[in-house]
């Protein structure tokens, strides 16, 4: 869920913020939230919840821009709701802060070796593309609207990923099916897909 909240900003802190985000390839409402959390010692799991919370929002966004024929700005929105996925499959399972791009790119690699899934490289390829287009806008609008189902496929795999982690975590930890350098494979859920994860 998300509240909607206005902050009257002095103009030099308005552009430090918008230039950060600028640089990590986020939204200044991504940088606040971040800030906030951090400032209130937020915990991971709760800070997982408003990037997920933000990735709802942003592909709620994206498919309003669309039936404005605002394809530049839908693009936007569907990379942001793809990254904020990212930040939150990171915070839940790794307690990690992603920030700035390249470690997005290093994590979503890091994804597709543990799960051994091509796809999520191929998923996270559009959803860059959509984010090349806020500043290129060479996407046609059917690329953009296929590149958003993209996206919208990716958030929901990431989502699973949460979820799966939600499902071990609160009861019992799941079976250990082998061990083998450091590099444990455990069936989660009802889908019964392994899922790896680095011991600790």
């Amino acid at each position: 869920m998300i509240r909607r909240c206005t902050l009257d900003l002095p103009e030099e802190l308005g552009r430090e913020l918008e230039k950060r985000a600028s640089e990590e390839g986020a939204t200044v409402e991504c940088i606040v939230s971040d800030a906030v959390a951090k400032y209130l010692n937020i915990d991971p799991k709760s800070r997982a919840e408003i990037h997920i919370s933000l990735c709802n929002k942003y592909l709620s966004d994206a498919e309003a821009r669309i039936s404005e024929d605002d394809y530049v700005q839908a693009s936007e929105k569907g990379w942001g709701a793809a990254s904020q996925a990212v930040k939150a499959v990171a915070l839940s399972r790794e307690g990690k802060e992603l920030r700035a791009n390249g470690e997005l790119w290093e994590y979503v690699n890091k994804l597709r070796k543990e799960l051994k899934e091509p796809a999520i490289n191929k998923l996270w390829f559009s959803a860059n593309s959509l984010h090349t287009n806020f500043y290129e806008r060479w996407l046609t609008n059917d690329q953009v609207e296929d590149a958003l189902k993209d996206v919208k496929e990716f958030v929901n795999r990431l989502k699973e990923i949460i979820q799966d982690l939600r499902t071990w975590h609160g009861t019992r930890r799941p079976p250990l099916f082998a061990s083998s350098g450091g590099v444990f494979v455990m069936a989660i859920g009802e889908r019964r897909k392994k899922l790896q994860a680095l011991a600790h």
